[in-house]
């Protein structure tokens, strides 16, 4: 029986710039209500989706009505699980009978579980041989619904990890390990990119100053943008997570969303500065992991996992056909806006809830192939087949995002040139754990932390 949770471009003309920026057409499924309690939207990070896959502006606030219905359904933490604090240890065993529990009786299974506890990143994955299980532990508090319709924590902000997200990590390792990992890219077709620059040569021919009218006429010229997904469900939450930060990433840098970060100006903004000569610019962005080694205790029974998310660019060159290809090179304006946004990163992730969910869900990836890698479910004797495949439980369901139109705006530059960035995200968890490093401190805060214990799934550490 199966039981369910219930391109970016820039075009500059005389005298003027254009920014076409994709707009990600998302939509959550009513069908997988249970899991998520009867929501009938989807809030990814800052974007929030409709029951329709139109995604609203990241600064729109829920209607008082709709967040007032949202809480009646959210069930916040009780007891010592609201706190806020530095360590928190959640078990896999009893999470796991958590949810063994609600689907034999039928019933939702708990926010609680739902929420894995309140935890907000994973520091430490420990192996408890003696109780067959295996802890997660890391920073974690009671959560809230914020006025976008974020389920994040109720002092920090930051976003709280999502069960549904552990477990398509868990059912995705395997393809993490090959080719190019998990990763989405958002790129303007080939055929969109032969007509944008067949365009560009006859607005330049024209002698016009680019307005309106023109930006309207490059929307219809570009026309949708493909998304492309590999490694992950493509109609799980998970892959929304990629497809939403990829969307927020270009809507920064190409200066559609206003940085809420100070000293950290969009790329236009850098190119407008530097009153560029280029006649074309085509850098790519995408996001990768940024992890230090892993640490592990002298056992392997014991590891810590410290990290957070770099962006990256090269310059790529457009070919006849249109097929663009990278060329391994940098602008040196578009690295500039890279290295800004990776030294950014923390700060943005706190004010941005996308990006911590980006962040969160390659811990929970980085997670899922170190358990893999090291046998550490068979060290620890513990089984978890509701988690390894949807024959016995099915996670939300999701439309797959597949194209996105282009959105265009303008701004004055000091010489026609033509600008078009592409991107992504690359989440490549097998290489953080070929990375390894044995540690004697990991040992001890694993003593601790098994020291602690109570009665329950889950406990404070301090």
């Amino acid at each position: 029986m199966s039981n369910r949770f219930d391109g970016y471009s820039v075009v500059a003309g005389r005298f003027c710039g254009l920014i076409a920026l994709i707009c990600v057409a998302l939509v959550s499924s009513t069908a997988s209500a249970q899991f998520i309690n009867g929501q009938q939207i989807q809030q990814i990070g800052g974007v929030l989706i409709d029951a329709q896959g139109v995604v609203a502006n990241t600064n729109s606030k829920l209607s008082a009505q709709l967040r007032k219905d949202i809480l009646k359904q959210l069930n916040e933490a009780q007891g010592k699980m609201a706190d806020k604090v530095s360590l928190r240890a959640v078990s896999l065993k009893g999470l796991y009978a958590e949810v063994e529990k609600a689907v034999a009786n039928k019933k939702q299974i708990p926010d609680s579980a739902l929420y894995l506890a309140g935890l907000q990143r994973i520091q430490y994955v420990f192996v408890v041989p003696d109780s067959n299980d295996i802890l997660l532990v890391g920073p974690a508090e009671g959560w809230k619904v914020d006025q976008r319709g974020n389920v994040v924590g109720k002092t920090t902000g930051l976003p709280v990890l999502r069960l549904e997200d552990l477990i398509v990590a868990m059912r995705s390792s395997d393809n993490a390990r090959q080719g190019h990992g998990i990763s989405v890219s958002i790129n303007p077709t080939e055929e969109g990119n032969k007509k944008l620059a067949a365009f560009f040569k006859r607005f330049q021919r024209s002698g016009q100053k680019f307005n309106t009218k023109a930006a309207t006429a490059v929307e219809q010229v570009m026309g949708p943008q493909d998304v492309t997904l590999t490694g992950v469900d493509t109609n799980s939450r998970f892959a929304q997570v990629l497809v939403a930060a990829d969307y927020q990433m270009k809507r920064l840098s190409m200066g559609f969303e206003k940085s809420p970060v100070k000293n950290m100006p969009s790329f236009l903004a850098l190119c407008q500065k530097s009153d560029t000569n280029a006649r074309s610019m085509t850098p790519r962005f995408w996001m990768e992991c940024n992890y230090k080694p892993v640490k592990h205790s002298a056992d392997k029974l014991g590891f810590e996992i410290e990290g957070s998310v770099k962006a990256l660019t090269e310059t790529e060159v457009v070919e006849k056909s249109g097929k663009r290809v990278g060329t391994g090179r940098k602008n040196k304006l578009a690295k500039k806006w890279a290295d800004s946004m990776t030294k950014n990163f923390d700060a943005l992730k706190k004010v941005e809830p996308v990006f911590a969910e980006l962040q969160n869900i390659m811990d929970m990836s980085v997670v899922a192939a170190l358990i893999q890698r090291e046998g550490l479910l068979k060290k620890a004797g513990l089984k978890l087949d509701y988690f390894a495949s949807d024959e016995k439980l099915k996670v939300p369901q999701m439309y797959v995002p597949k194209t996105v139109p282009t959105q265009c705006s303008f701004c004055s530059l000091s010489r026609s040139t033509l600008v078009t960035a592409s991107g992504g995200v690359q989440v490549d968890s097998w290489a953080v754990i070929e990375n390894l490093k044995k540690d004697q401190s990991v040992g001890d805060a694993r003593t601790k932390i098994l020291a602690a214990a109570g009665d329950q799934w889950w406990w404070n550490v301090n």
